[in-house]
């Protein structure tokens, strides 16, 4: 890609981000009407979960036929389209409360939404904090090869870190003049999740290999450990830990799209998912495949 005109560490906070490609809805501009729940509706092949407007509106750009129902054990739910037009995959995208562990937040949220829609992957997706300009940029994309807590680090699972080395591959950065600025992807980052920007700043030092700070993983991961489901934390970057406060919402939003823009660059080959299985429905396959195996061939039209 070519180098920006404007060099990317001279670009702070307070300065507005390029132009984008591409032009977001506002949450007013969102269906009002609604479908009535089904089970047709199931089971969905991605979860994108998000917390802050900006980064629900990122998603929900890349969505083809998006539609709005609604489940009491979930709420508002967005579903929609990713990928080739002959075998799209599914997606739901939703948005969850602030804090991770609270209830309606990530982990709430994951857990339920997750046992509900059997997806094969989820993703939370939205804005980040680097900890320094040497380690990421504003704008950049930070995926979590590695989740760190205070307590532990985590490898991203096992199918999605395959997928990760191929995220930017055939990427393009959607601006409006892709020559206004480098945005680069971290396809090995690690990700350092807290319950605040203060306590970022406390446990900085525990984790010198940490890219990008951000505060909904540690939920998230908890309730897709749990689940044992693949996962992945995608982050644009729309500030620096130690100086969060001058950062600006169309920060945010620049950052949101960049990593909205990395997930569906990577879903937009759905055969890859093809094989992987749905939450809660691997026994069932199984089933039906050992079932399938012990049919006599006459009976099998």
């Amino acid at each position: 890609m070519a180098g920006p005109s404007k060099s990317s560490s001279s670009m702070v906070c307070s300065d507005d981000p390029p132009p984008l490609s591409i032009t977001l809805k506002k949450t007013r501009d969102l269906p009002k009407k609604m479908k009535q729940w089904s089970r047709d509706h199931l089971p969905v092949d991605i979860l994108l979960l998000t917390v802050e407007d900006c980064e629900l509106l990122a998603c929900y750009h890349y969505l083809c036929d998006p539609f709005k129902s609604y489940e009491r054990s979930i709420g508002y739910v967005y579903f929609g389209k990713i990928g080739e037009e002959d075998g799209p995959l599914k997606v739901a995208l939703l948005r969850c409360s602030k804090e991770s562990a609270d209830p309606g937040g990530s982990q709430t949220a994951a857990k339920n939404a997750v046992t509900l829609l059997n997806p094969k992957a989820t993703f939370l997706v939205g804005f980040c904090y680097s900890l320094n300009a040497d380690k990421a940029q504003l704008g950049d994309v930070v995926l979590s090869s590695m989740l760190a807590t205070y307590f532990n680090k985590t490898p991203v699972s096992r199918d999605v870190g395959k997928l990760i080395r191929s995220a930017a591959d055939g990427w393009e950065a959607p601006l409006e003049n892709p020559e206004a600025r480098k945005v680069n992807v971290h396809r090995d980052g690690e990700i350092l999740s807290c319950c605040d920007l203060n306590g970022a700043k406390q446990q900085c030092h525990l984790h010198p290999g940490a890219i990008a700070v951000e505060m909904e993983g540690k939920g998230f991961f908890a309730a897709a450990h749990d689940l044992k489901i693949e996962w992945l934390v995608v982050k644009g970057v729309c500030g620096f830990v130690h100086g969060a406060a001058t950062s600006n919402d169309s920060w945010k939003t620049f950052a949101s799209v960049m990593a909205a823009s990395v997930v569906s660059n990577m879903l937009s080959n759905s055969f890859v998912f093809r094989d992987w299985p749905h939450y809660g429905l691997r026994g069932t396959c199984t089933f039906l495949s050992q079932l399938w195996l012990c049919l006599p061939r006459d009976l099998i039209v």
